[in-house]
């Protein structure tokens, strides 16, 4: 839970937040949206848009998950290499800046390439940026804060052997078309292990087509 002293020295962050929150509940309500989940975007359980009841719990969940950011951050910034924070202030420098931008981060496993991807996502979020954290299979989402599938996030069927059909996303239009649009940051964990016809038809929507250029990493 998070302290009343840090409510009241954050007030401003917080008003941002719930005020966030309703822009989009409204947009959602008037495009026939019930939940937020309809969209694909990962919030807590709870948040159904027609039940005013719910508004304090809702409340109390965005301000949970603002803690939970906040602590996700600290704890990273405390044990990131001079080459995790380095990754982390540029990518993050993008995000703020809105510079269309591709990095590929790369490493051995178990060096960190998860933990730098959520705290990435963590602060973007304290920003009051969107975030799409996703990842080639539904295990490695499970790592990520509000992890889904990257054919969830992108809208795109899983590639069928017996089908030589080329992959279409149905991300193009639409309500979760919008969202992605109005989203800052996307990851693909284990981008690896991804199809790459799964890659490719999301790569062709035309929310992806103006990235032109992409920066390696290594740590």
């Amino acid at each position: 839970m998070i302290e009343e002293s840090w409510k009241q020295e954050h007030s401003n962050v917080i008003a941002q937040t719930l005020q966030l929150q309703r822009d989009l509940q409204r947009r959602l309500v008037t495009e026939g949206c019930r939940h937020l989940s309809h969209l694909g975007i990962n919030v807590p359980e709870g948040f159904d848009l027609t039940n005013s009841d719910l508004q304090r719990e809702r409340s109390r969940q965005f301000l949970n998950q603002k803690q939970a950011d906040i602590d996700t951050v600290s704890s990273a910034l405390h044990m990131f290499t001079t080459e995790q924070r380095f990754i982390f202030e540029k990518i993050l420098d993008a995000c703020r800046t809105g510079k269309d931008a591709l990095f590929d981060i790369r490493g051995r496993a178990g060096c960190g390439k998860t933990v730098l991807l959520n705290a990435i996502g963590a602060q973007t979020r304290l920003d009051g940026l969107l975030t799409a954290p996703s990842a080639s299979t539904g295990f490695a989402a499970l790592n990520q804060t509000f992890g889904l599938t990257f054919h969830r996030t992108f809208d795109v069927p899983v590639p069928d052997p017996r089908d030589d059909t080329v992959l279409q996303s149905k991300l193009k239009t639409g309500k979760r078309a919008e969202l992605m649009a109005n989203t800052r940051m996307c990851t693909i964990d284990e981008i690896s292990s991804l199809h790459v016809a799964a890659f490719e038809a999301a790569a062709r929507v035309d929310l992806l087509q103006h990235v032109t250029s992409s920066t390696r990493y290594e740590i």
